[in-house]
């Protein structure tokens, strides 16, 4: 098992990727996790069930990165070994400021980020609440691009990069 830093955000470990050493793995069934300089071993896999194993966010050293995908499922076989990489991306950040036409800060608005239909088969929908002073925070969001929706503002669509933190300006629907 590989686990490492996507920079170029293509799904797929080359030289300018960083492989990240010890990372944390949750494995179900439970197995044996060896770490190496390059790379993680499983061992005591059954080989008769499936396997799921994924990089415990909790585990990593820079809070920051998150799993670029949900993990893998294989069935272990006795001859042979199963080469697993899994990416992971350095997140982003939106701060929404909701504020009404007095200017005036909204509280306990609900804002809402899905992905974009066009971006990927990966369906993420992060929804919060504003809090007494009109901000809205959306922390340690994957990379891609969004819809962000607020009741009474026109929806903004964004496009997250690692790293990147956004605060996108909500215009006020004339009708609302």
């Amino acid at each position: 098992m590989r686990v490492y830093e996507d920079v170029d955000l293509d799904g797929r470990y080359s030289d300018a990727d960083r492989v990240i050493p010890n990372a944390g793995l949750i494995v179900e069934p439970r197995a044996r996790v060896q770490a190496g300089e390059m790379a993680m071993f499983v061992d005591d896999l059954s080989n008769d069930q499936l396997t799921g194993i994924a990089v415990d966010k909790d585990q990593l050293a820079d809070p920051y990165l998150v799993p670029a995908s949900e993990g893998a499922s294989f069935i272990s076989r006795p001859a042979g070994q199963v080469e697993v990489d899994l990416p992971v991306v350095m997140s982003g950040e939106v701060e929404v400021r909701i504020r009404d036409d007095a200017n005036e800060p909204v509280e306990g608005m609900i804002a809402e980020m899905t992905t974009c239909p066009s971006a990927s088969a990966n369906n993420d929908r992060l929804r919060e609440r504003s809090a007494f002073d009109g901000y809205v925070f959306f922390q340690f969001v994957t990379p891609g691009c969004y819809e962000l929706v607020v009741p009474g503002y026109e929806n903004v669509t964004l496009n997250v990069e690692p790293g990147a933190i956004l605060r996108p300006d909500l215009k006020r629907l004339a009708d609302f």
